[in-house]
């Protein structure tokens, strides 16, 4: 499936939507099954909506480019993956989708998710992935995020009726659901070096007592408690960007840095198509920013206002801001109320927690009223305070005549 060559016809193979690819392996692939996606964000019910019939035949769907780029959002419709026979789901994004975005049912058993990431779901009533008597499934190296549920007892995976399912190398995240893992007392399930808010998985090795996984978004920050805690696997030894796990995280991302500058590769190359420009110590946009602070706040190493609110990045954290967030710094915000609009004061230097900079009596607001230095109590050099005399601005009176 290509979204840039494919078209709805049989005679390359090459199809633009999931569901055309699917009729044509059904039809002419009486073995095993695979059809592979290339990068590209993926919409509408011919994507988002795939049944693998229930005829026995192994199936196979994966993204060839890596999770990271192969996106399938079902834009918070109704779409969903049911999986009726064994199949495995590698390297892709499953986004925006509701309840039940994975169904596997009895006919699926032996089914795989691998190297999968599931985020920014809305409206869970029940699970994202349900596992409904089916045995031998495995979800490994996946990550569930940024879901939020409807009603209580909403997770990220439910098992009932007998299902059996083994939890490998995963992340679940999800402070909006009521559970991550909900297991029937019919059901079994075994964990192993897995991170899920809340704990409570059974197994071993699973990492426990977190109360911040160290991302965003999707991926792992330098001081996430996922890095290297996971055991290797030999079919997700290469992550959402189809970087090779050396240390084997916890999840889909595998944090990488092959330069030793703190910086992870894939953001490097997001921003400058490779891994030399950026480092520890550079500031490229020179916006007072070092750029490993830009990337570990989220920022764009190369505006200098990531945010647009006209406060530089770098003045914004100086004054334990935020600058991927205007929040309530704007041009006509005034936030200690000096008369200086807080966006022109820090582009001046002022600090906005101080509303007599220089401590010489007057605000910061009435200095710049009187054309006087907000920075400099004795603006004139005549040795006499700006607020004490009548002409602060000028040298040669220090009083009244």
């Amino acid at each position: 499936v290509d979204l840039l060559r494919g078209r709805k016809t049989a005679s390359d193979a090459v199809f633009d939507d999931l569901s055309g690819a699917l009729a044509y392996v059904r039809a002419n692939t009486p073995g095993h099954r695979i059809i592979g996606l290339r990068a590209g964000r993926y919409t509408g019910n011919r994507n988002d909506t795939l049944l693998v019939p229930s005829d026995g035949v192994n199936f196979l769907l994966i993204g060839i480019d890596g999770a990271s780029s192969t996106v399938i959002d079902a834009q918070h419709d109704q779409g969903r993956f049911s999986l009726r026979a064994p199949t495995v789901v590698s390297s892709l994004t499953l986004a925006n989708f509701v309840d039940e975005a994975v169904s596997i049912t009895a006919q699926s058993s032996r089914s795989r998710l691998v190297n999968v990431v599931l985020e920014n779901a809305r409206y869970v009533d029940r699970a994202l992935v349900v596992v409904n008597d089916a045995t031998g499934v495995v979800i490994e190296n996946s990550t569930i995020v940024g879901a939020r549920g409807g009603v209580a007892e909403s997770s990220a995976v439910e098992l009932t009726r007998g299902a059996q399912v083994a939890l490998v190398n995963n992340l679940f995240w999800n402070p909006g659901l009521d559970l991550e893992v909900k297991v029937a007392p019919d059901s079994a399930v075994s964990a192993s070096n897995n991170l899920a808010r809340g704990d409570g998985l059974p197994g071993s090795s699973n990492v426990v007592g977190v109360v911040d996984p160290g991302m965003r978004g999707v991926r792992l920050l330098p001081h996430s408690p996922a890095r290297g805690r996971g055991v290797s696997r030999g079919d997700s030894g290469l992550d959402m960007d189809l970087d090779a796990r050396a240390t084997w995280d916890i999840g889909a991302d595998q944090w990488t840095v092959m330069d030793a500058d703190g910086i992870e590769d894939v953001w490097e190359r997001a921003f400058a198509g490779g891994t030399s420009v950026y480092g520890a110590q550079t500031d490229v946009d020179a916006d007072g920013l070092r750029d490993i602070d830009e990337y570990l706040w989220g920022a764009n190493p190369t505006l200098r206002d990531t945010d647009g609110d006209d406060v530089e990045d770098g003045a914004e954290v100086a004054y334990g801001l935020d600058p991927t967030r205007s929040d309530l710094l704007s041009l006509d915000t005034d936030l200690n109320q000096d008369g200086v609009d807080d966006s022109v004061g820090l582009n001046l230097g002022i600090d906005y927690h101080n509303q007599d900079v220089d401590g010489d009596g007057l605000s910061n607001a009435a200095e710049r009223e009187l054309g006087l230095d907000p920075w400099n109590a004795d603006t004139d050099g005549d040795g006499v305070d700006d607020a004490v005399y009548a002409f602060p601005r000028d040298p040669s009176l220090n009083q009244l005549p």
